[in-house]
Order: structure tokens, then sequence, then C-alpha cells
């Protein structure tokens, strides 16, 4: 990522820089943690400490049981959850109006990860079998020698055995989309951002360009019988 525009515009903040490094410890130390997330690494067998090439972390998505979905509330007057659903919006408008980051860099992330809730809502709605890839990642002198794919491999044989969609929120990475389009990826969204008009918000100098967050998904190519 140390090429990466939006990474690179992130770390030129003024007075918060993002340190990338950091950043994906903690990501890591989330993933690890969580019980749908599974991290899966490639290690070179011919070496004799076995050094890592590559990573990649998949978040197996399967609905919820029967027996964890909350029981319904007790029925009321029509009226009572009309004025209790408006006071309800009206409560969480205000609240999101107290949210809102007056920080050029922090409403480009809050507008990112906006369109990426509702790309996941419209693409995975509830009750759909997925797995999803939170990052991929391999070391710059195993890059072209197969092991993006055979990570990216590992998801998708799942994925055909449960008849789950695959999808992938990707970066600006012309590589990247090429290895997930050789897994049978397709792009379906793309969301657009011209770092420069941040970077002038933010009194940033530089040239930085547009970015493209792209959104790619693969269908499984057998269902489970």
């Amino acid at each position: 990522m140390s090429r990466d525009k939006h990474t690179l515009l992130k770390a030129a903040h003024r007075t918060s820089p993002y340190n990338h490094e950091k950043g994906m410890l903690g990501a890591f130390e989330y993933w690890l943690s969580s019980k749908n997330a599974e991290c899966v690494k490639a290690v070179d067998s011919s070496t004799t400490t076995g050094r890592m090439l590559g990573v990649v972390v998949w978040f197996k998505q399967l609905p919820a049981a029967a027996s964890e979905v909350p029981p319904p509330g007790v029925d009321k007057d029509e009226d009572e959850d009309e004025a209790e659903a408006d006071e309800k919006i009206k409560t969480e408008e205000s609240r999101e109006e107290e949210k809102k980051p007056t920080d050029p860099l922090a409403q480009l992330e809050a507008l990112t990860t906006s369109h990426l809730t509702s790309y996941q809502a419209r693409i995975q709605p509830a009750g759909t079998k997925a797995l999803v890839i939170g990052t991929l990642a391999v070391d710059p002198s195993a890059q072209n020698r197969g092991v993006g794919s055979l990570l990216i491999k590992h998801g998708t044989e799942i994925a055909d055995r449960e008849g789950a969609l695959c999808w992938v929120h990707s970066s600006d990475d012309e590589g990247a989309v090429k290895v997930y389009a050789k897994a049978g990826f397709v792009l379906d969204d793309v969301l657009v951002v011209r770092l420069d008009e941040w970077a002038r918000k933010a009194g940033i100098e530089g040239r930085f360009g547009d970015y493209r967050f792209r959104y790619m998904v693969r269908w499984p190519r057998s269902k489970p019988k």
C-alpha cells in the first residue's frame, strides 16, 4: 500500500497522519478475534522458516439461526407505533447531526464507509449466504506467482460448496482487480473519489488524482443439493 493514493492522502494529514502499519495491526487484532473471520496464509515450504508469502482474511457470513432471531414484541396501537417510530427517527437524525465530523478527511472516511454499508445491504440482504474478503496481501517478491489466486481459491471453493456469493471491496489496484477477475469476480459497482478536492479541503499539498473503490462479486458456480 506504499503507492496507494488514498493511503498516501491519509498519511499526509496535517495533525493526525495515518500510520498504515499501525492501522493494519489493529485490523488484524479485530479480525482474529472475530468468530466469523478466517485468516489464511501462504508460506514458502522450500525454506526452513516457512516464510510467509501472502495472507487473506475471509469473513463467512451465514444467516442467523432461528433461535438467534429476537422474538416479536407485543402488538401496540397503530397510532402509538407511528408516534414512537417518528420520535425514534428524529432522535436518530439528531444523533447523526451531532456525530458528523468536521475534519475533511474524517468526512471522506464517513462517505466511503456509508457507501460500503449501502452496498452490503443491497448485495447481501438478510438471509444471504456470503463470503467476504476483508483483506488480501501478497509479498512483492512473491507476486505474479499465483499466491493471490491460491488464497482466493480457498474461499471460493467453500462458497461453491455452500452456494454462497463472494464479494470484495477492492482498492484502486489494477493488479488486484485482475486477480479477482481471474477467480470469477466481476465488477458490480464503483465509487470514484476525487482525492485532490479532499486534499484541498484539508489543506494538504500535492496531487493525488482520482481513486476508484471497486466492488466485485462472484456468484457460486454450483449450489448445494
